[in-house]
């Protein structure tokens, strides 16, 4: 996310305890059905129905490897891919539709298993730009820096980031603009994947719209200068309490786009 939002794109950017006894096999069956459930796809809708951007999502076990994306003609335009070691990422691709490589960045842990940087090399223009984490308790700093394939010096600022408990973006905090979140208290979308967090640092997961982990946000707002934009979010669950479709509103522009999540 850069820097400066432009107020009209965040507008259009508006995704057990175990007892032995006889019920033991009906509890473990349930967990672990819950834990299978995974976003399979995705439908964008404007707020007359018409369909301009539907995203479908791929996985071995719990790990995300492929988010292929669709325009309104259902013509695919863009594919993402995730490359794992073990259980971590350590690089992600990012193609058009026609399967020309746009950028890959690759992945850094610290000696906690922590992400400690990425490079995000733009092969457009032939230039990388690399994240720096330092994190304190629930607050995440990313520092940038931009360059060249080689090296990344040029420092470009700083990102703050304030997490609750269960791991959702509460705050973003730059030099030029904030964003604050709510939350409900039910399962979010992408709560079963692998990597979830780094996932959400790297802004593969989630949006601009959505900083959520564990829970899906209720709330959106975004301050600059003297440009304020809140948009809330409603939803409808499932029986397991996952989301199954999102509407946004807002003061300014009234009911906007809506979201159908399907699930495998």
């Amino acid at each position: 996310m850069r820097n400066t939002l432009p107020k009209f794109l965040l507008f259009l950017l508006i995704t057990l305890s175990l007892t032995t006894c006889n019920t033991n096999n009906d509890n473990i069956e349930e967990v672990n059905n819950e834990e299978r459930i995974l976003l399979k796809k995705e439908i964008e809708r404007f707020n007359n129905g018409t369909i301009f951007r539907s995203t479908e999502f791929t996985y071995i076990d719990n790990k995300l490897t492929e988010l292929l994306t669709f325009n309104t003609e259902d013509s695919l335009i863009s594919i993402g891919n995730i490359e794992y070691l073990e259980d971590q990422p350590i690089q992600v691709n990012e193609y058009d539709g026609n399967n020309n490589l746009l950028y890959y960045s690759t992945l850094s842990y610290n000696s906690n298993n922590q992400l400690d940087n990425y490079i995000k090399y733009d092969e457009t223009n032939l230039t990388a730009i690399k994240h720096v984490f330092a994190y304190n308790n629930n607050t995440v700093i990313e520092s940038m820096y931009t360059g060249n394939y080689t090296t990344q010096e040029e420092y470009i600022g700083d990102k703050t980031y304030e997490m609750d408990a269960n791991g959702n973006i509460t705050s973003i905090t730059t030099s030029n603009y904030s964003i604050t979140y709510t939350y409900d208290d039910k399962n979010g979308r992408f709560k079963n994947v692998a990597s979830l967090n780094t996932l959400n640092l790297i802004d593969v997961l989630n949006g601009p719209l959505s900083g959520g982990a564990e829970n899906n946000c209720l709330s959106f707002q975004f301050n600059q200068s003297n440009i304020t934009d809140h948009i809330d979010l409603t939803y409808t669950y499932n029986a397991n309490d996952y989301p199954t479709t999102k509407t946004e509103e807002s003061a300014e522009f009234g009911t906007a786009n809506s979201t159908e999540y399907l699930y495998y």
